[in-house]
């Protein structure tokens, strides 16, 4: 059918709604190929390149250096890469099991579950920096007031300062993972329900038989998504510490890849620095080749092998 008999046939109201759909779907398809193929592009070919400040700006060659730098920096990492699997570690397993369990009691609507719904998301309604504030005061100065120790416990060994950044990671993210979890659950056929209590199944086996696998694609879901910033968590401690990390060998504090690119950013630059914007672009390929290769065939062994509703 011609393009003549096309225009012929659509209506003035089937033309309105075109240009309605055209408009809203138009603004999610630039902002997705201006962030997700623009940028990923640009950084790929960053890690590639090597600048140099010529007379007419800076000049760039090819070059292979920067994944070497990558890949030594990598291998040569073993306390960032321990702490950024605990911090995931910490994410999956208590995170999402509290939220699982508090989720289970909030969707039955045992005794003051709707306070707790709301003690729990209460976190999120503030922003994590005035949150983070507030937390360090309670930790250093409040923590020192009451226990008369001359060190607060952000100023302690780097173990303790993990322990106390672990916490308040599980807190703040707590909340919002109940409130998801919830409306899975509230979800659930309530005859199911009534059927197996009638079979004489007992509370736990009702939550790990029946709520446990009709949520299981959402909890795959934050598995997933917890493997995938393993390497760009950083556990907020750019808000707690700023720029401040372990140079010269000394350990002050404890560390992530995530914190490592966010200090290494503020000092970064094209050329004339020891960390320049496209070693830390070379390092984040190489996180994405790692996390691809291993995410995938994890998640259809957890698709596979995982609980199923039927």
């Amino acid at each position: 059918m011609s393009n003549s008999v096309l225009k012929r046939r659509m209506s003035p109201r089937t033309k309105k709604r075109l240009a309605f759909y055209i408009g809203m779907v138009s603004l999610p398809l630039i902002q997705y190929i201006f962030f997700v193929f623009v940028v990923n592009f640009n950084s790929i070919a960053m890690a590639f390149q090597e600048y140099e400040l010529g007379d007419n700006g800076y000049v760039t060659k090819l070059t292979f250096d920067n994944f070497a730098w990558a890949v030594d920096l990598f291998f040569n990492s073993g306390y960032m890469i321990r702490t950024s699997f605990i911090a995931a570690g910490c994410n999956i397993f208590i995170v999402l099991g509290l939220a699982m369990f508090f989720s289970y009691y909030c969707a039955k609507k045992y005794w003051m579950s709707g306070l707790f719904r709301v003690v729990l998301y209460a976190p999120t309604l503030f922003s994590a920096v005035v949150f983070s504030i507030l937390y360090k005061f309670l930790a250093n100065d409040v923590y020192m007031e009451y226990t008369g120790a001359t060190l607060g416990l952000f100023d302690q060994d780097i173990n303790t300062q993990l322990v106390v950044l672990l916490f308040f990671n599980v807190w703040i993210a707590f909340g919002s993972n109940v409130m998801i979890f919830v409306s899975t659950m509230s979800s659930i056929d309530v005859s199911m329900v009534e059927s197996a209590q009638l079979d004489g199944v007992t509370p736990f086996q009702e939550f790990i038989y029946i709520y446990v696998p009709t949520t299981y694609s959402t909890l795959l879901t934050f598995i997933i998504g917890q493997l995938a910033v393993v390497f760009t968590n950083q556990l907020c401690m750019f808000t707690f510490y700023q720029g401040i990390g372990n140079e010269g060998g000394v350990m002050l504090r404890p560390e992530t890849f995530g914190y490592y690119f966010f200090r290494k950013m503020l000092l970064a630059d094209y050329c004339g620095v020891e960390v320049t914007y496209s070693k830390l672009a070379a390092l984040g390929v190489l996180f994405s080749v790692v996390l691809t290769s291993t995410i995938l065939p994890l998640r259809k062994l957890l698709i596979k092998y995982g609980p199923k509703t039927e």
